[in-house]
Order: structure tokens, then sequence, then C-alpha cells
């Protein structure tokens, strides 16, 4: 492109193509002659002198100057963010440096403190040992304290009258010892649960009575075992001891392991607070968790347990180990004559109105109606056959 084009398209000054200036040749006579030639040519045919060098110089100047200021506004721009960027970066070296101090300080500290720390832990593992350990002991005394209580299932509210303990002397006398009192029998202390009184028709609260001696105790509780069961005021009354709460939840885990042994006829007795002892012919063994009898039985063949089995109530006795258990019926069987048959189904309707009946078969779920609504006795067909209860101490 020639060089007046190029010019004329860069600054945008209208130029006529005619007086564009060529291409300078090199300097000599002929060149001058061409420029003079080129110039008298324009002139007369009347074209506009060319702008020159001036105006070019003039227009290059005003941009410069345009990009000169711009330059320059760009300039004080940065100018005042370096200034705010060097203000905060020297906010932040301070703040680093209160971290770093603070950082140095609290490592200092925890090395100070690591030995009366590791010691600490070794103090609060000691002292969870000796809580546990307190606490057992707290457990078993709460229980021995017990030893000597009874438990009284079926009285009704208020027939104790005013005193509780001459209440239940004369009345063990005369139905339970009837006449073979020992000669230092007394209740040393009596009384009914703590509780508002239950609405009427409701489950009576039991009656708890502390033996002075605990021979006392022992034969109450064998008798209510042997000849039982006993009543007043037409309600069955049981009688149980009076056991801690976790040591009542603690027995309840061999209630299964129990129904599984009754029904091989085999020895056992549940000793205080929850150790199953097992009689097995001249052997005898102790197991203080069901898992450990069901292993027992699953070794001796008595007991197989599922492969999909997680807790010890899956496990079941074999098919041909299976026996009857000789343990009296809970009801009436077909051999029994009319007048026997009723007075059974009496004495079951009495214990299932008690709701803590060993013989109790009614869920706790229904309601007294529900349990007894077909039951109609007669007072004319005999007397009440003599249940025998389950031995209280299968009542974990």
């Amino acid at each position: 492109m020639p060089t007046a084009e190029r010019i004329r398209t860069q600054i945008g000054v209208c130029v006529p193509a005619a007086t564009m200036v060529k291409p300078k040749a090199p300097r000599g006579q002929g060149a001058i002659e061409e420029e003079h030639n080129a110039l008298s040519s324009a002139e007369s045919m009347g074209a506009a002198p060319p702008c020159g060098i001036e105006a070019i110089l003039e227009s290059h100047s005003k941009q410069f100057q345009c990009i000169l200021k711009a330059i320059q506004d760009t300039k004080v721009s940065l100018e005042s963010k370096i200034d705010a960027v060097t203000i905060d970066m020297g906010l932040l070296r301070a703040d680093h440096k209160k971290v770093a101090s603070r950082v140095s300080e609290v490592e200092s500290t925890i090395t100070t403190l690591q030995p009366t720390v590791s010691e600490l832990h070794n103090t609060v593992k000691k002292l969870t040992t000796e809580v546990y350990e307190l606490q057992r002991r707290a457990e078993d005394a709460e229980g021995r304290s017990r030893r000597n209580n009874v438990r009284f299932m079926g009285f009704a509210e208020g027939s104790e009258s005013h005193s509780t303990e001459l209440f239940l002397e004369g009345w063990l006398t005369e139905t339970v010892l009837q006449g073979n009192t020992p000669k230092f029998f007394s209740i040393e202390r009596a009384h009914r649960t703590p509780g508002k009184p239950p609405l009427a028709g409701a489950m009576p609260r039991p009656l708890i009575a502390r033996f002075l001696n605990h021979r006392d105790r022992d034969l109450i509780l064998q008798l209510f075992r042997t000849k039982g069961p006993f009543s007043h005021d037409n309600a069955i009354i049981s009688a149980y001891p009076d056991f801690t709460a976790e040591v009542q939840r603690s027995r309840a885990t061999f209630l299964q392991v129990k129904k599984q042994l009754a029904s091989l006829n085999i020895k056992y007795a549940l000793m205080f607070p929850a150790k199953l002892r097992i009689i097995d012919g001249a052997d005898t063994r102790f197991f203080h968790t069901p898992e450990d009898t069901w292993t027992w039985l699953h070794a001796k063949g008595l007991a197989t347990k599922p492969t999909d089995a997680s807790t010890s109530d899956n496990w079941q006795l074999p098919r041909t180990q299976r026996r009857r258990s000789k343990r009296p019926t809970r009801g009436p069987s077909s051999s029994q004559s009319r007048g026997e048959r009723s007075s059974a189904l009496v004495a079951a309707s009495l214990h299932a109105n008690n709701r803590y009946s060993p013989l109790r078969t009614v869920p706790d779920t229904l309601s007294d109606t529900d349990s007894t609504a077909t039951i109609c006795p007669d007072e004319n067909e005999g007397q009440r056959p003599k249940l025998t209860p389950r031995s209280a101490d299968d009542l974990g």
C-alpha cells in the first residue's frame, strides 16, 4: 500500500488520492521534476491543497495526548489500589504475628498440661472402676436388706385395716401356718407399695412385709409353694421374694432357659442374684448367663439353635427330645367331673384377676373383664382344687 493511503487509513484524514504524496524516490533531478509536475497538475485541476505534515502531526499529537491522559488515570487508580492492598497486607502481617504468638503460647501450655491430663485420665479411669464397684456393692446391699421381705399379691385395698403388721400376722397364723406358729414369729414392718390407691376394680397394690427372722420368711414361702394357693375374701393370695428391679431384670433373662429345663425334667435352681444351678446326675453346674446354658444344652444335644437365629430366645428343643411337663395343669382336664371342672375354672378365674399370679395366662393388655367374662362359678359345685403355683424362685 502506498504511504499516503496508509497514513490516510490510520489517522482518518481525508486526503484526495490525487494529492497524496507518492513514495519518495531517490533524491535527484528526476524526482524533483516529478514532484513539481504533480503539484502543477493538481493546481490546474482545481483540487484542494494537501493537508501537509503539520496536520498529520497535529492529529497524532491529539491521539498521543488522549493516550497519555488515559495512562495517567490508570496510574492514579492503580496507585490508590496498591495503597489499599499495602494497608491490608500490613494488617494481615500484624494478625499473623498475633496468631503465631498465640499458637506458640498454646503449644507451650499443652506441653505443660500434658502430664496433668494423662494423670487426670488415669484418675477418671480409676474412679469409673470404683463407681462400678460401689454400684455393685450398693445393689448387693439393697438386695440383702430385702432378704427378709415377702411381697404378697391379691389383698384388696383397705383389707389390712389400721395395722398392716397385725393383719398379716393374724392371717398367716390362721390360714398359712394353721396353728403351727414358730415361737418367735413376728412381722417387723409391713406396708403397701408407695403410690396412689387404684381405682375401683383395678388391681390392688401389693403388700410388702419384713419378717423379724429369715427362717420365718423361708417357711412362709415354702408353705405357699407346697400347700398353696391361699385365699382371702375370695381372692387368691400369692407370695414372692422381694427383689430389686435390677435383680428382677437379670433373673428374667433365664425365663426361656428354665422353660427348656423344666420340659426336660432337669433339676435347676435360680440362686441369688441371678445364677442358675443345674443338677446333672452327680454333677452340679453353675451358669451366670443364659448363653452359657444354651451352649451347654447344645453340647449335650438337648437344644438346637436355627442358623438364622441371633438371640437365645430362638433356641429350641429337638423334636425327639421334647417331653411333656409333669407339672399340674393350669385348667380342668377332660377326665375331671363336672363339679371338679367348674371348681378349677373358679380358681383359674381368681388367678386371672391377679396380675402377678404365676398361673395367669391372659396377657396384661387384656382387661380383667375380658379374661373372666365367660366364667360363671357355681357356689354349690364342690370345693376348689388346690392348684400348686410355680416355685417362688422362678419369678425372676
